[in-house]
């Protein structure tokens, strides 16, 4: 269960990581698994979440979004030896699976795209530290918005990069890069990133796996991560607490791919 109230940590460093990308490294650890969020506070602005990057020392990776006015624009205003304010950890992260070990998946491949690298180069360094590192197939529209990149080859078997525009790596989208990689059957799959863009790896993935093989992290508007207002509802589960990661299986079809909800809870095409 996340823990039910703030607990105040010092900025110690901040990294510029991409365009428009920062990670804000804190002062304390973490008992978090990648996939894990945590709820960011900064008093007389707002409350919202954002994956962990790191859990020892804690660390967040933002994008920023909006205005002037906008929390991540806030965030970012902030220097090292300023305080944020930490609910969590929150959710359900990606199963920390005894790979390869007398288990099913003999492999285990990372599909990002965008922003969806910050939880999945906190799995692979995890996932290498375990012995069993990951192929990943990392993409961004451009070279700029490439995260993470010195993160996944360090700790990957394979790394296989894409943008959009063709200015770094392979030319197209990063779900293109499965015609690319020789992928091995009965493998795990995780996947982050657009919700386009991960129905579209999900469906791939299934000629090589069963649908609760493939985790994919979900991203809604989420006002509590404790469940209980229900405006992150998807297909019947609440993205803050049953998520954000969830099997393919348990998700699939329904709103997942085609429709998200507003900050009022009103659900609208993708």
């Amino acid at each position: 269960m996340p823990k039910d109230y703030h607990e105040v940590h010092k900025i110690t460093d901040i990294k510029d990581e991409a365009k428009d990308v920062k990670t804000f490294r804190l002062d304390k650890s973490i008992n978090a698994i990648p996939g894990e969020f945590v709820m960011c506070w900064i008093p007389d602005v707002s409350e919202k979440p954002f994956s962990v990057s790191d859990n020892s020392p804690l660390s967040i990776t933002a994008k920023k979004v909006g205005g002037e006015d906008s929390f991540t624009s806030r965030l970012f205003r902030l220097k090292t030896g300023e305080n944020l304010w930490i609910r969590g950890p929150c959710g359900r992260g990606f199963p920390n699976y005894p790979v390869g070990v007398g288990f099913y998946h003999k492999d285990i491949y990372l599909i990002a795209g965008g922003t969806g690298a910050i939880p999945l180069a906190f799995s692979s360094i995890v996932r290498s530290k375990s012995g069993f590192p990951p192929t990943v197939l990392l993409g961004a529209r451009t070279k700029d918005e490439i995260i993470f990149e010195e993160k996944f080859r360090n700790s990957s078997k394979q790394l296989f990069i894409s943008t959009d525009d063709g200015s770094y790596g392979y030319k197209g989208m990063v779900t293109d890069l499965f015609d690319q990689v020789k992928i091995k059957s009965n493998s795990l799959f995780c996947i982050c990133g657009p919700e386009k863009m991960m129905e579209v790896a999900a469906k791939k993935a299934l000629k090589y796996t069963d649908a609760d093989s493939i985790l994919l992290s979900l991203e809604r508007y989420m006002k509590c991560g404790t469940g209980k207002l229900g405006c992150c509802e998807i297909n019947g589960y609440r993205v803050c607490a049953d998520g954000p990661v969830f099997p393919y299986s348990q998700i699939r079809g329904g709103d997942f791919g085609k429709y998200h909800r507003t900050k009022s809870g009103l659900r609208v095409e993708l």
